[in-house]
This record gives structure tokens, C-alpha cells and sequence, in this order.
């Protein structure tokens, strides 16, 4: 028994013309290979699906049995059987594989490559030759809007064919996407508008290039979400389209017809959606052309117009659904996406947690539920932004770097919430820890005060019995007991206290992090506005982690270093203070153009009052202020007035003067003579080389018992070397008596020079 195909068939019909035409030679507008791909790529679909139109011919007169063969050479080729072409179309009966629907896909881009093929050879060609290729060309377009037309009406009966099948028929039949049926409805419009604009009819063509280009519009909307590749190739199908719309208005314009307002807006989905739904209403009645069929009960027309009229256009969408404002433009997101679905929830949120008591364990966990969420949606946003590079790179659009914009700033708002939202649960922390040191300082304060419990057994021990020996003894157990009792809890609330600060500080650590992330998002560090706000919040958190450590060095009776963290962190609000009058000078305020807003640390102003106390004066006298003074804001509250002396005066502060040293230029001592052209002595005419040379000779000189037959010889050669450099020895000394006589003369006539050439010995 044949079971039914319920599943839907993928014609993907955009994405197969596409990948055709830039593989096998549209790439180079190269018609002729386009056509030839496609006549193969034709005939093979016919051969695996069974649909061959070639048939061998049998011989009708077959030959004797006793008739010779006849003689052929071997290097004859063997004729190829006969064949006869019988026609089979391919109808909504026949076509049972998706084979079949592609062999028609196939085939009309076959016609419509020739016919582009041969219109541009009729640009080069005579003007005969010209007119007849025109012509030509005009047939093969019209066979391609025919072919086109069949191709809709195929995938149309199919589509309706499976929607009204009952469970219980056997029949087989394909089944597609109203997607792929919006496609095919595209297609046969563009074949026909381009027959229809080389036969000169404007007003036709116009409105078939519209009609495609609303159905690509639909296809782009509904698949804009889930499949950003799709979308890519339908914006491009639109673009190729534009020319056309362009020139046809152009050519009604020139004579003399005025453009009807019931055509839609080339700009506005909106229009174009209307008017998709329109033609499918006219369709389906029998109004215009194509296959249309179809009763007022048609199934598949009420699909179709449920699928238009939930995708919706953009602008609606925009308005009424979720968005998200950054850097002052607010970006529109569709409801049905996860994407969206999560903003909104976000929102709704964010109102019910800013209306929560500040502090409380419901306002932190609706912080950490907003943390986690905004995580998630970060995380889709990537994702859509990798999706759109990828479709990038495949197809290039019009709307590409317009797109590619939008899921970046999409993207990075979601990381700017993620990161704003992870800054104020960090502040309720923070708060919490604080104020838990403060509830721990002020039991331990408490507990100093108030008698002890060994005391108070003393007394009630004397005043019952009245026995020396039981007082005495109880006495003793009081004295020894309290002390260890005290110091206890002493040094468990001091740990405690630390631990808390400690964390504190960790917590104010990760705040100043997520800011900067913040301030190295290539998003805002390209804005001014963005970077100056991210700057004051991170100087303000810099200035209440200044303040915690001070607050901690205090505790440890660290004076010094307590100041020095002050004074940094009025530094620190010193920078958050004229930030924040610069934003307020040109009256930029971030609630106009960011959501969630940039937030601060509560209490600024306490915060400020308290790093200018500490950074005054810190005498010993703050161990009495901290003992008996109540905490606040997790702080010790500061009043140096009835105590005011010099820093100097602190125990254990050795004032040390630091001195920079500063680097002095200084010409150098013998400048002027590196330059006075004074010749320098030489070394191999000193007297301690002339010494070792004459040594040399001495020792040359001395005989040392040399052959018989000619020691005669050697001693006259030796004796003519030992004369000839006896005179050359003074006429280099006579030479140099006379160079001597030279400079004494120069020397009394020049002065200085003079004076300075003699001292470094000239020859």
C-alpha cells in the first residue's frame, strides 16, 4: 500500500538558479557555457527520472540470414543506433519526483540563457543579422514565460493536490512550502516581465516585475529569521529587479502615462504585501493569469493568505513589537523569534524588579534572572551575527552593510545589558556585605560595653551566700573565664569583619571588570557620549573601592595607608565630577538613548563627605572615634574638628621629601678640539719602538757560527743593511729637526693654537 507524502518537498528554487548561474558561467555573463550547462544538466534529469524523449528505431527490414556481411576497416567508427524523439511532457500527472519539477526549472533557464545570449550578439552583429537574432531571441523568451507558467501551475496543483488528500487515499504526490510556491510565483513573473519589456508593453511588465518582487518581499520576511541566506537571495533577486522597474516607469513616463497610485511603493513592504495578497485573492478567483484555479473553499489559497498576513510587514512589526535602544536609535525585533521573545521577557522583568524593595532577596534574585537572561539573548544575537556574515560572503545585496549594522548593534546592546545588569546585582552585594560588617562592628561594640557574665555571677554569688571562701573562689573562676570569652568573640567578629570587607572588595573588582568590557566594546568606544559615561561610572566604582580599602586599612590602624587611599579616591571623584559636568554642559542625557541606563553607587554624596574626611587629618585619636561611634554605610564616620593636628604629628609617619631628579644638558669638554684639526703623534716612530727595533738588529747581528762556504757573503749583506739604515735614521732626524723649527716659528706667531699644536707634539 503507498503511504502518503506528508512531508514537504525542498524545490529551493532561488538558491539552486543562484548557485547555477555563478558556478557554470553567469559569473562572467558568459550566456553561451550557461545554456550549454543547462542542455546537459536537462537531459540528464530526463534520463534518471525515466522521461528520456530520445527512443531507439527498430529496423523494419531486417537482413538475411544468408546474406554476406559486408567488409568494413577497422578505422571506420560504428554508426550509432537509430533514435526518434517522442515527446513527454511533464504535467501535474506525470510528475511524481522532484526531478521532474527541476527538469522545467532547468529547462526555461535553458531559454532565457539563449535568449540573452543571442541578444548580445545582436550588439555586435549587422543590422541584419541583428533584427534576425531580436527575433530569435524573442521566441526563446517567449517559450521561457511559457515554460515558466507551466512550472507554476505544476507546483501549484501538487501543493493543492496534497493539502486536500484524506488520510485514507493511496494516491502519491509532492508536497512544498508555500515558500517555495511564493518563489515559483516570482519566477514565472520575472520570465514574463522580461518577454514583455522586449515587446514593449510597460504597463504589463510593471506590474509582473512588482508582482515578483512582493512575493520575494513575503519569502524574505517570513525566512529573514530563520534563514538569513534565503533572505540574502531574495534581497538580491529584488535588486536584479530594480533596473527593470526603473526602466519600465521611465519608458511609461516618457509617453506621456502617469503612473497609477494602485501601484505599490517600491520602498514599503508594506504596500507590497498588500498588494501580494491581492493578486493571490485575484488568482485563486480566476483574475490574472497563470494557473490560479481554485474555489473559494481552496485550501491552499487560505494557507498562502494566513502565511502573508501572519509574517506581517516590518513597519508594523517595529512598532508594536520588542526592541531595544542603543546609542540612540531603537531597533525593531519580530515577537515570533526566540530572539525577541527574550528582549520582551527582559523588559517585563527589568519594570518588576526596579519596583522591588532596593535590597531585598527578591530585587537580587530578579538581577540574577535578568543576568542569565540577558546572557542567553547575547548569545542568539552572535549567533544571528555570524549567521549574516556567512550569508554575506555567499551573496552581496544592497541592504548587506545596513543588515550587517543591525545585528552588531543588536548584538552589543545585549552585551551592554548583560554586563549593566551583572554592575547592579554586584551592587546589592556589595550593600549587603557592608551593611553586614556594620551589624557585626556594632555587636562586638555592644559586647565591650555591656558587663560581662563573670561579673554579674560574682555578685549574685556574694549576695546569696555571704561565705568569703565561695566569693573568693568564684572570683578567681570570673577572672580567669572572662578574659578567654572576650577574646574570643573578639577575634571571630574581627574575622568576620574582614571577610566581608574582603569580599566586598572582590565584588567592586568585578564591577570595575564588566566596565571594562564596556569601554573596550568597539561599539562604544567609537561613540563620545558612550565612552565619557562608561568613564564616570568607572570612576565612581573606582572611588567607593578607594573608600572600602581605606575604611579596611583603618580597622588595622594603618593611618598612612588609609590617607593615601582617600586621597586616591578623591582623585577618583575629582574625574567623575567633571565628567559628569561635561555631559551636563551639552545636555546629553544617557536615558534618551540607552536602555538599561549606566548605573552609579548609591549614597554618592555620603561617599564623597566621607573620602574628604578621611583624606584629612588621621591622628590616634580615631581609635577612640571607632570604638564609640556608630557605623554608617558600612563606614566609620569621620569628625576631625575637635581633634585637628598635623599629619606629621601621627605615630609612626616619617615624612620623607621626594625628589625627582631632573636631567641637566651639558657640552661636552673637548668639543672644540675634535674639530681643530690637530694631528696626533704617531705611535710607531716613539722611542720605545725605536728601542725594540734596535734590539731586533742587535740580536740578528750576532754571529752564530755560519757555514763555511758562505759566511762571507751573509756578513757583507748584513753589514750593507746595518749602513743603509744607519742613513735613513738621519735623514728622518733631520726631517724632524727642521718640522720642529717650523712649529716654534708658527707657534710664536699663532699664540694659542700655536701653544696647543706643540703640546700634542706634532712631527
Amino acid at each position: 500500500m503507498d503511504l502518503i507524502m506528508t512531508k514537504a518537498q525542498s524545490l529551493a528554487l532561488l538558491a539552486t538558479t543562484a548557485e547555477a548561474r555563478q558556478t557554470y558561467g553567469l559569473r562572467h555573463d558568459d550566456f553561451q557555457r550557461y545554456r550549454s550547462f543547462c542542455s546537459r544538466r536537462v537531459q540528464r534529469l530526463r534520463v534518471a527520472s525515466g522521461l528520456k524523449q530520445q527512443v531507439p528505431v527498430n529496423d523494419p527490414q531486417p537482413a538475411p540470414a544468408d546474406a554476406k556481411p559486408k567488409a568494413t576497416s577497422s578505422s571506420k567508427k560504428k554508426k550509432q543506433p537509430k533514435t526518434k524523439y517522442e515527446a513527454k511532457p511533464i504535467s501535474s500527472e506525470t510528475a511524481t519526483d522532484l526531478r521532474h519539477v527541476r527538469t522545467l526549472v532547468f529547462t526555461t533557464e535553458r531559454y532565457w540563457a539563449y535568449a540573452n545570449d543571442l541578444l548580445e550578439q545582436a550588439k555586435v552583429a549587422d543590422p541584419t543579422s541583428a533584427n534576425q537574432k531580436r527575433r530569435h531571441a524573442l521566441k526563446k523568451l517567449k517559450l521561457a514565460a511559457a515554460t515558466a507558467r507551466s512550472l507554476e501551475s505544476i507546483v501549484t496543483d501538487l501543493a493543492r493536490q496534497s493539502s486536500s488528500l484524506s488520510s485514507s487515499s493511496s494516491a502519491k504526490s509532492l508536497s512544498f512550502h508555500p515558500t517555495d510556491i511564493l518563489e515559483v510565483r516570482a519566477y514565472a513573473a520575472t520570465m514574463q516581465g522580461r518577454y514583455l519589456i522586449e515587446l514593449r508593453q510597460w504597463q504589463p511588465a510593471l506590474d509582473a516585475y512588482l508582482a515578483a518582487k512582493a512575493a520575494y518581499l513575503a519569502v524574505m520576511q517570513v525566512c529573514a529569521d530563520a534563514d538569513p541566506t534565503h533572505a540574502a537571495l531574495c534581497q538580491a533577486a529584488i535588486d536584479s529587479l530594480d533596473p527593470h522597474v526603473r526602466f519600465a516607469m521611465y519608458s511609461l513616463t516618457k509617453l506621456g502615462v502617469h503612473v497609477n497610485a494602485d501601484t505599490p511603493d517600491l520602498d514599503s513592504q508594506q504596500d507590497a504585501l498588500a498588494h501580494l495578497i491581492e493578486l493571490s485573492s485575484r488568482r485563486a478567483a480566476g483574475g490574472s493569469g497563470g494557473s490560479g484555479a481554485g474555489d473559494e473553499d481552496d485550501v491552499l489559497q487560505s494557507q498562502l493568505d494566513a502565511l502573508l498576513s501572519a509574517a506581517g510587514p516590518a513597519t508594523s512589526t517595529a512598532a508594536s513589537g520588542p526592541s531595544l535602544t542603543f546609542l540612540g536609535t531603537k531597533y525593531g525585533l519580530r515577537a515570533s523569534t526566540p530572539l525577541g521573545q527574550l528582549v520582551a521577557q527582559l523588559h517585563d522583568l527589568a519594570h518588576t524588579a526596579a519596583k522591588l524593595p532596593a535590597g531585598s532577596k527578591q530585587q537580587l534574585a530578579a538581577y540574577q534572572s535578568l543576568v542569565s537572561m540577558a546572557l542567553q539573548a547575547e548569545k542568539l544575537a552572535e549567533k544571528d551575527v555570524a549567521s549574516n556574515q556567512a550569508a554575506a560572503l555567499k551573496v552581496a545585496t544592497s541592504t548587506t552593510g545596513a543588515q550587517a549594522t543591525r545585528v552588531q548593534a543588536i548584538a552589543a546592546a545585549c552585551a551592554y545589558a548583560r554586563r549593566v545588569y551583572s554592575v547592579q546585582r554586584n551592587m546589592i552585594l556589595i550593600k549587603e556585605k557592608l551593611a553586614g560588617s556594620n551589624a557585626t562592628a556594632a555587636a562586638h561594640v555592644g559586647d565591650s560595653l555591656t558587663p560581662s557574665v563573670g561579673t554579674a555571677s560574682v555578685k549574685g554569688m556574694a549576695g546569696s551566700t555571704g561565705k568569703k571562701s565561695r566569693v573568693a573562689k568564684g572570683a578567681k573562676n570570673a577572672k580567669s573565664s572572662a578574659p578567654t570569652t572576650k577574646a574570643s568573640a573578639t577575634a571571630s567578629a574581627a574575622t568576620d569583619e574582614k571577610k566581608r570587607f574582603a569580599d566586598a572588595i572582590r565584588l567592586l573588582d568585578l564591577t570595575l571588570a564588566n566596565l571594562a568590557e564596556l569601554a573596550d566594546m568597539p561599539v562604544l568606544a567609537s561613540h563620545p557620549l558612550a565612552t565619557q559615561l562608561v568613564a564616570r561610572a568607572r570612576a565612581q566604582f573606582d572611588a567607593h573601592r578607594m573608600l572600602v580599602i581605606a575604611h579596611v586599612y583603618t580597622a588595622n590602624k594603618q593611618w598612612a595607608l588609609a590617607r593615601a587611599a582617600a586621597l586616591r579616591g578623591v582623585e577618583y571623584l575629582g574625574q567623575a565630577e567633571s565628567l559628569a559636568e561635561h555631559l551636563h554642559a551639552n545636555d546629553q542625557q544617557e536615558e534618551a538613548w540607552m536602555r538599561p541606563e549606566m548605573p552609579c553607587p548609591l549614597n554618592m554624596h555620603a561617599i564623597r563627605a566621607e573620602l574628604i574626611a578621611r583624606a584629612g587629618a588621621l591622628t590616634t585619636a580615631e581609635q577612640v572615634l571607632a570604638k564609640h561611634v556608630a557605623r554608617d554605610h558600612g563606614l566609620v564616620p569621620m569628625n576631625v574638628a575637635p581633634f585637628a593636628t598635623s599629619y606629621a604629628t601621627a605615630p609612626g609617619v616619617v615624612p620623607v621629601a621626594r625628589c625627582v631628579p631632573i636631567p641637566v644638558p651639558a657640552k661636552p669638554v673637548f668639543f672644540d678640539l675634535a674639530f681643530a684639526e690637530i694631528e696626533f703623534p704617531e705611535l710607531h716612530d716613539s722611542p720605545v719602538e725605536e728601542a725594540k727595533e734596535a734590539h731586533r738588529e742587535v740580536k740578528a747581528e750576532t754571529p752564530q757560527q755560519p757555514a763555511a762556504a758562505g759566511a762571507k757573503a751573509v756578513v757583507g749583506g748584513k753589514k750593507e743593511r746595518m749602513q743603509k739604515k744607519a742613513e735613513r735614521q738621519l735623514r728622518e732626524q733631520q726631517a724632524r729637526e727642521m718640522q720642529e723649527e717650523e712649529e716654534k716659528q708658527q707657534q710664536a706667531s699663532s699664540g694659542l693654537s700655536g701653544w696647543l699644536g706643540g703640546l700634542w707634539g706634532g712631527r
